[in-house]
């Protein structure tokens, strides 16, 4: 009975065992790179007619990896690439020195004192020896940590705001195997901080940039620049200890020796035919140096009357009016004391006209302001109060390439009163009532030269010709005006060192102080600005 009874149970024991070995049995062949040196063995091990990394089992394997590819090498950056050929051969190692600009940004660019802000640097050269950082000419960094990008170098740091208000200068200066390396940028230490991102700060009001369209201009009102200015000279009273100016008709030293008779102290004035060679090459005088050699490696027109292009760019002497507007022997765009001029009495005087001998045009410095009232333009040309027929401008040339200089057109003719030339020389800035035809022009005072206001009565700016605007007041001050701007009869002006004066104008054009608030925290006043609420 037992027997009988136990045979179910070894059955069963015997079903699982035969399960067993049939399962290990059928355990298929393991797959090529299942164990480690698979892929590297030359030997099909999954038998399936590949091997190595031509089976799948290998590619995803380090052994069947595929090799890694050097990047190719990042070009580097020359910044003077082209002053190459002015100092040799290329690869001349001594070739013409060369300046690379170095480009600053900073971020915010106005920062409360105490305040952080970022200083970015980007230098578009390869090679760099040194640089440093300098914030109002004190070393800030001395040596700059930076990061190859883009074939040149990059830098990012963050400076800390001095307690000092106003704008601070941000230097980085250094160096590479032809020369220095320079770049500047300025930071607003300011009380109202920094705006928020994407606004500018504008009249201290932080706004949001406005993109413009391009503006073409399609006239021009032309003035040349004025050599010198008569009787604007410092009074010859003989206290300098050695003739200071070689040239103003003045014994400086009170040595009884006038200007070139004082050779211990002019004897190397080129205007005393001193040094290598005189102001012309020959003697220093001004019209006898035609047996001057020409030349044209120059990089300016340094000589204005020797019939030569020094800096070959077609225009010889006196046409070269960026080179020589300024000089004696070019007045008036004519060598006008040469022989072949007819003149007998030298140079012209400027502030007189130049009405003997030459065209009859003085020449300006430029305009300091402008407005525009129909056709007609009212200006402060620097020395006076003119009124410009705007018809009469010279049309701009748009056809130009921006390297190609055109002809220089005449001076522009003007109705203009002079300020005066013993006076209030200088017109600084101009504000005018359009409806009671009145101006008031600013002189903040020049070479010692008196300042104040002064008010206009303005012609009928209706229809050309027009006449010459008529000085009414002249209201002289110790310190002088810079910017003004009139709010009704009311007159603002920014008042020197720093002050804001208020004046009602009349309307005969006299000036009655209002007040005069100082501006504590100020360290200068420069220009006004008025809102009408």
């Amino acid at each position: 009975m037992r027997a009988a009874e136990a045979a179910p149970g070894l059955l069963a024991r015997l079903f699982v065992v035969a399960l067993a070995i049939g399962w290990m049995g059928c355990d298929p062949t393991p797959l090529e790179g299942s164990t480690p040196g698979d892929c590297e063995d030359e030997a099909d091990n999954d038998l399936d007619g590949r091997f190595d990394c031509d089976d799948p089992g290998c590619f995803d394997t380090t052994a069947c990896a595929p090799p890694e590819v050097e990047p190719e090498p990042e070009a580097s950056l020359d910044a003077c690439a082209d002053e190459d050929g002015k100092g040799g051969a290329a690869g001349d190692t001594e070739k013409a020195p060369c300046l690379v600009v170095a480009q600053l940004g900073v971020e915010p660019p106005d920062v409360l004192p105490g305040g952080s802000y970022t200083v970015t640097i980007w230098i578009p050269h390869g090679e760099i020896s040194e640089l440093s950082l300098s914030l109002e000419d004190q070393v800030a960094v001395d040596d700059v940590s930076r990061v190859r990008l883009d074939g040149g170098w990059s830098a990012s740091l963050e400076l800390t705001a001095a307690s000092q208000l106003g704008d601070q200068r941000i230097r980085v200066h250094g160096t590479h195997p032809r020369g220095d390396i320079e770049g500047h940028a300025l930071i607003n230490i300011t009380t109202f901080g920094p705006c928020a991102a994407g606004e500018v700060r504008e009249a201290g009001d932080c706004v949001t940039p406005i993109d413009g369209v391009p503006l073409l201009p399609e006239t021009l009102f032309r003035t040349a620049y004025s050599g010198t200015i008569d009787q604007l000279d410092e009074p010859c009273d003989g206290s300098s200890p050695s003739e200071v100016d070689c040239g103003d008709s003045c014994d400086n030293d009170s040595d009884g020796l006038e200007d070139c008779e004082d050779a211990e102290d002019c004897g190397e004035d080129p205007d005393c035919g001193g040094g290598a060679e005189g102001r012309d090459g020959v003697d220093g005088s001004d019209d006898d140096d035609s047996g001057d050699e020409c030349s044209a490696t120059s990089d300016f027109e340094f000589v204005c009357d020797n019939g030569c292009d020094e800096d070959g760019d077609g225009l010889v002497d006196c046409q070269d009016l960026e080179d020589c507007g300024i000089d004696p022997a070019c007045d008036v765009g004519d060598d006008d004391d040469s022989a072949s001029s007819g003149s007998t009495g030298g140079d012209c005087d400027l502030l007189d006209g130049c009405d003997s001998g030459a065209s009859g045009e003085r020449q300006m410095l430029h305009p300091r302001r402008v407005y525009r009232f129909g056709n007609a333009l009212v200006a402060c040309l620097t020395d006076s109060v003119a009124v410009i027929d705007l018809e009469s401008m010279l049309p701009v040339d748009l056809t130009l390439d921006a390297h190609e200089q055109a002809p220089l057109p005449s001076v522009m003719d003007r109705a203009e009163a002079r300020m005066d030339v013993n006076g209030l020389a200088f017109c600084d800035d101009l504000v005018l009532d359009e409806a009671r035809g009145l101006a008031v022009a600013t002189t903040r005072g020049s070479l010692g030269q008196p300042a104040g206001l002064t008010t206009w009565q303005l012609p009928d700016l209706e229809t050309p010709p027009f006449d010459p605007p008529v000085l009414l007041h002249t209201y002289e001050d110790p310190d002088g005006f810079e910017g003004a701007s009139l709010s009704g009869e009311v007159l603002y002006a920014a008042h020197k060192p720093r002050s804001l004066s208020a004046y009602r104008l009349a309307d005969d054009g006299t000036l009655t102080l209002l007040s005069e608030p100082p501006l504590p925290e100020a360290t200068g006043a420069w220009a006004v600005a008025t809102h009408e609420q």
